[in-house]
């Protein structure tokens, strides 16, 4: 039996190819979607095994958030403790493959958008400054770690992104984004 569908045929393409592709390209965080039961787990299986040490698999539960995935305090006997939720555990333990799943049962951005919020009082600063100017999602940031130049982060990776959306007709803002930039790190 053939689907007969007016849908675009690069839609059909076998999703196994499609996400081995974005790896090689460089992708470091991928959202696979669709309808239950249409094979994303199976891709993601077939490029590296569910038994990989250097693979972490978490099952997302309705109501998930911060508290959950990352750090909360839960009862521990007659005590209260911070414990570490599974997605800061596999962090921890830096594996190279995290894949959550039914991140569609919470508000995702609502719970991990809070790990961004842990990064340095500047940058936190320099990124809600950008806000003003440009709806840059902190996405942007995700490769910046400790031993990061936030100078050179800054003109390398973020500037490029708000000079092609300001530049010409948005001079002054990003005029007064360099000027943040210089005043925080320079």
């Amino acid at each position: 039996m053939i689907t007969v569908s007016d849908r675009p045929k690069w839609l059909y393409h076998d999703p196994v190819h499609r996400l081995q592709k974005l790896i090689e390209e460089g992708c470091k965080a991928i959202l696979l979607y669709g309808p239950p039961r249409t094979g994303k787990t199976r891709a993601i299986d077939r490029i590296i095994s569910r038994t990989s040490i250097d693979r972490e698999t978490i099952q997302i539960h309705d109501g998930w958030g911060y508290d959950e995935l990352m750090v909360g305090l839960r009862p521990d006997g007659n005590m209260w403790r911070y414990i570490k939720g599974p997605l800061l555990q596999a962090i921890n333990t830096r594996k190279k493959t995290i894949v959550l799943e039914e991140i569609n049962r919470t508000q995702f951005t609502q719970a991990i958008g809070e790990v961004f919020s842990l990064i340095e009082e500047s940058l936190r600063e320099l990124f809600s400054s950008i806000l003003e100017y440009y709806p840059l999602g902190h996405g942007y940031w995700a490769a910046f770690n400790n031993g990061s130049d936030p100078i050179s982060f800054y003109v390398t990776r973020i500037r490029p992104v708000l000079q092609a959306h300001l530049e010409g007709y948005r001079d002054e803002d990003l005029a007064n984004i360099d000027e943040k930039v210089d005043h925080l790190f320079g």
